[in-house]
């Protein structure tokens, strides 16, 4: 008989986690969660979703002020659920996944209007005083409906018809952050649920609502391996419970909307466990058990102290009766209930405990507080001298002195350096005491009684220390890839033809040098008459031809260019600075401009701060400056190029700036007037040139911290 029902509820559990799959793996899925501030203290909530944005069902709450949107159909992929808005008089947004639908409850400050509009797959959300103005009067489309898969058809649901208060359904499943989560809905939105511990477990207490016979069971959830074991679902005393039976340490977080409630457990570490006990429960000491029936106070306290083993001093004024009963409780707890019944309160000095009426002992702190400033005011005064190793004595005197209410008046002394620091008494100093700060030799002159001496040693202890010290480290490269190409022609030739009883020649060969004899013998030469001469500038590579035929000698001479190259320049600039202290890096020059020198370069200020958990937080400022010059005045000008931002780096790790990009491009052609523009032919009077230059800079910054024993090593 066991194992049928353990056969049957398998059966059910099986049925219903494929049919939530089933509805699940048809949802559309909630994948953004963007906030954006709008003027007036409004809020604009965007929600993107991975197919068409369902609309809302929403309501409000005005105690406390809430804000409820229900996506039916949706589930949530977000990475968190709780989401910190802070705009406006939003505060923050718990992003809820039912299974059968995404909830998203905004907490405000106070309550205020909202609109939705859907747009696509985007649903936006304002939030606040005037908002029905943003959304646009255009009419929304038509819903899209997900149909649902034959094979897997859920049960029709239950009637809404009826009225009475009945839980309708109790589900759990496990998040992705592990915790166990139940939910609960509810016939009706007139739930009054109730959450509280007992015997270790979770206990869910729904006033005038029932279970119906179906859901009335303990469920096994041991193998989903969260905090909750067992979930027991029944009816007792005219209300319905439901019990999480919960193993070892765990938090819990529930929240009720509408006809719907979720508590979500959470398991704890045992760190986190002691923690929380320790908050909860701050009395440590030894358990005893006490019943008194009408005993004198005075009576109860000397038992006390006797069973625990604390020396007593108990007041004079003490005085009547009291009847107690504790069970198993810690001895400073007992102590603490007995003395706040009578009107009593406790000085502890060592290892001797003082018990007295609270008025007494407030009338014994105050004159004793007299006493004490009557005594600095009669002590004797002293005189320290204290040097100053890491810090500005004028720092240290500001900081022990109070600069709000501090004068700091010359004297004489300055011509040695030196200042007096008189107080009115607040800081370390008393009305009486005053600091003559030296600046020569970095050394205080103190002079106040000997207890507020004492103190002002122990302050300069703590903040005459070295301070930390970062190593910045920026390499900065330069890279460069060109591209040049070019195409150039020059050709030209001889004629040679008897004129007469001499001869006659015209020339223009490639080698620019033609040369003819004359009547007598002499040599005459013709440079540069090439008929076309367009050939490329660099050393390049041609290609030369020659026809010789009779009288006529014609040369032609391409030349071509492809070249490529790549150049890098790094450089690797080291600067240590202290904690909070900017330094510089500037790579360079000095242009002058309208009489006066400007820096022209690379410049990069940092400045480090180091965090208590040993990472860098990098407030960095770069300009990239370079010459220019205007083409209509011709005067010198600078292109500045800056970016400001800052970071959080951790100790060691390079930080990347820029991968900014320029791109240079030229194309220029020569040619010959009329010949250059005739088709085919026109290549032979021409000549083409192009080049393509991109050049990269980046910037790699890594702060290391140095500790001491690296600097002095």
């Amino acid at each position: 008989m066991k194992i049928v029902k353990v056969q049957e509820k398998m059966k059910r559990l099986g049925t219903f986690f494929a049919l939530v799959l089933a509805a699940k793996a048809f949802a559309v899925n909630l994948t953004d969660f963007e906030v954006l501030s709008l003027s007036g203290d409004r809020t604009q909530v965007v929600l993107t979703f991975d197919g068409a944005a369902p609309e809302p069902v929403g309501y409000s709450i005005e105690d406390p002020a809430r804000i409820s949107l229900d996506f039916v159909g949706a589930s949530s992929q977000l990475d968190s659920k709780y989401i910190q808005i802070g705009s406006g008089n939003t505060r923050n947004a718990a992003v809820l996944d039912t299974g059968d639908r995404v909830r998203i409850v905004f907490s405000l400050s106070q309550l205020v209007s909202y609109a939705s509009e859907v747009n696509g797959n985007v649903l936006s959300v304002f939030i606040g005083d005037g908002v029905q103005s943003l959304v646009s009067d255009k009419p929304k489309g038509p819903a899209v409906t997900q149909p649902a898969p034959a094979t897997a058809a859920a049960p029709a649901p239950k009637a809404i018809a009826k009225a009475s208060n009945e839980v309708s359904d109790v589900d759990f499943r496990r998040t992705e952050a592990g915790a166990g989560q139940v939910a609960i809905q509810f016939a009706n939105s007139g739930a009054n649920a109730s959450v509280y511990e007992e015997a270790g477990d979770i206990v869910i207490r729904v006033e005038d609502f029932e279970v119906p016979s179906e859901l009335r069971r303990r469920l096994d959830v041991i193998d989903f391996a969260t905090a909750v074991h067992y979930i027991s679902v029944f009816n007792e005393d005219n209300d319905a419970y439901i019990r999480l039976d919960v193993d070892g340490a765990y938090d819990y977080l529930a929240y009720q909307s509408d006809n719907s409630m979720t508590v979500e457990v959470n398991q704890l570490t045992e760190e986190e466990a002691e923690a929380r006990l320790k908050e909860k429960f701050p009395y440590t000491g030894e358990k005893l058990s006490l019943n008194f029936q009408d005993v004198e106070v005075r009576d109860v306290l000397q038992i006390m102290a006797n069973y625990v083993g604390f020396n007593l001093v108990a007041s004079d004024s003490i005085s009547g009766s009291i009847t107690l009963r504790l069970n198993n409780v810690p001895w400073d707890q007992a102590l603490d209930l007995v003395l706040n019944t009578n009107g009593l309160d406790k000085r502890q000095s060592g290892n001797v405990l003082r018990i007295a009426p609270s008025a007494e002992l407030a009338e014994q702190d105050k004159l004793a507080l007299e006493a004490r400033d009557q005594a600095e005011k009669l002590a004797a005064l002293r005189t320290e001298y204290v040097q100053i190793n890491y810090a500005k004595a004028e720092d240290i005197a500001t900081i022990i002195n109070s600069a709000d209410r501090t004068t700091a008046t010359t004297t004489e002394l300055n011509q040695l350096g030196q200042t007096t620091v008189e107080t009115t008494g607040n800081g370390f100093l008393s009305s009486r005491g005053s600091i003559v700060v030296d600046s020569r030799t970095n050394t205080l002159v103190i002079t106040d009684t000997a207890t507020n001496l004492e103190g002002i040693r122990k302050a300069i202890a703590i903040f005459d220390v070295p301070v930390r010290q970062v190593l910045i480290e920026a390499r900065i490269v330069s890279a460069r890839t060109s591209i040049d190409e070019g195409l150039g022609v020059q050709w030209g030739g001889q004629i040679y033809e008897d004129v007469g009883s001499g001869n006659f020649h015209a020339s223009g060969s490639l080698d620019q040098n033609a040369n003819t004899v004359d009547d007598d013998g002499e040599t005459i030469d013709f440079d540069d008459m090439l008929a076309v001469g367009l050939p490329l500038d660099s050393n390049t590579g041609s290609f030369a031809i020659g026809f010789t035929q009779g009288l006529f000698d014609i040369e032609l001479e391409i030349s071509a260019l492809e070249s490529t190259g790549q150049a890098e320049v790094i450089s690797q600039p080291k600067v240590i600075t202290q904690d909070g202290q900017q330094a510089s890096i500037f790579s360079g020059q000095n242009v002058a401009i309208l009489g006066e020198l400007v820096e022209a370069g690379l410049k990069l200020d940092v400045t480090p701060q180091i965090t208590p958990d040993d990472r860098v937080v990098l407030n960095l400022t770069v300009n990239q400056d370079s010459v220019s010059t205007t083409s209509s005045s011709g005067l010198t000008a600078i292109d500045t190029n800056t970016v400001t931002t800052q970071v959080l780096v951790e100790n060691g790790a390079t930080l990347v700036l820029g991968g900014v990009y320029r791109v240079e491009t030229s194309w220029t052609e020569d040619k010959t007037p009329f010949f250059g523009d005739l088709p085919v032919i026109g290549n032979l009077f021409k000549r083409e040139t192009s080049s393509d230059e991109k050049s990269e800079l980046l910037i790699f910054i890594t702060p290391t911290l140095i500790e001491e024993d690296m600097l002095f090593n």
